[in-house]
């Protein structure tokens, strides 16, 4: 979750048929609400989401406004591979400073895993979340295209300060987000968006005329500034 700020970067094409479009931007030079601003709507948002994760939950502020841009990272945890503190997300990687927030599973990550170990890379959890956050972190979107499952997350890059959304190549595991300029916001669910109070309760037409014509709700271009949205599957970015 990102509160008032300009976001400034360039839409690449598409490089893999695993991703179908990647977008990046790099939030830089902005404006951006503070940390005591946000406390609130991440705490709203996160208690909306309690039933999806009985097993732990976590809220990070990774910046905030003395950095130029107050970012936070919340996730409620079903623990499925790691029950130990290890797998806690949000989850940072030591190495790079890097966060992801993590939603799903990769069926070979103990392969994806290995070859990340013959790289030098070094594992403190049994977790695929770990699997996801180090490769992504050593090998960027050319990680994904490894992976074989179901999964859809946001991923922090410490270097770059910039933010991406990666969803599963069938668009198996939900990703909903806002953005009208100012705020940043995306979950597993559109009710977490509402929660925050920082999104509009309006409904798209144009998503609703796809809806009932096609059985999938897809919004205008512009609809994001005014409504939730979901991303389409195979895909990923910010």
């Amino acid at each position: 979750m990102n509160g008032r700020r300009r976001l400034s970067g360039a839409c690449l094409p598409s490089v893999s048929p695993k991703i179908s479009r990647l977008y990046v931007r790099n939030l830089r030079d902005c404006h951006t609400k503070s940390r005591s601003e946000l406390v609130g709507p991440v705490s709203r948002a996160l208690g909306a989401m309690a039933h999806r994760g009985p097993d732990g939950h976590g809220v990070e502020f990774i910046s905030d406004e003395r950095d130029g841009l107050t970012v936070a990272f919340g996730h409620h945890r079903l623990s499925v591979l790691d029950l130990s503190p290890a797998g806690h997300q949000p989850m940072r990687d030591e190495a790079t400073g890097d966060w992801i927030t993590y939603n799903g599973k990769v069926f070979n990550f103990r392969d994806v895993r290995s070859g990340l170990v013959a790289r030098g890379l070094r594992f403190r959890s049994e977790s695929d979340t770990e699997v996801m956050l180090k490769g992504f972190s050593a090998r960027g979107r050319d990680a994904i295209a490894d992976c074989r499952g179901m999964f859809a997350f946001g991923f922090w890059n410490a270097r770059r300060r910039s933010l991406t959304l990666v969803r599963d190549r069938l668009g198996v595991k939900p990703l909903y987000y806002y953005h009208d300029g100012d705020t940043f916001i995306f979950a597993s669910e559109v009710r977490a968006l509402l929660a925050t109070g920082l999104t509009a309760r309006k409904i798209s037409p144009s998503a609703l005329n796809s809806y009932l014509a096609w059985g999938f709700g897809r919004a205008a271009a512009d609809d994001h500034r005014e409504c939730p949205r979901r991303p389409s599957r195979a895909h990923s970015g910010i």
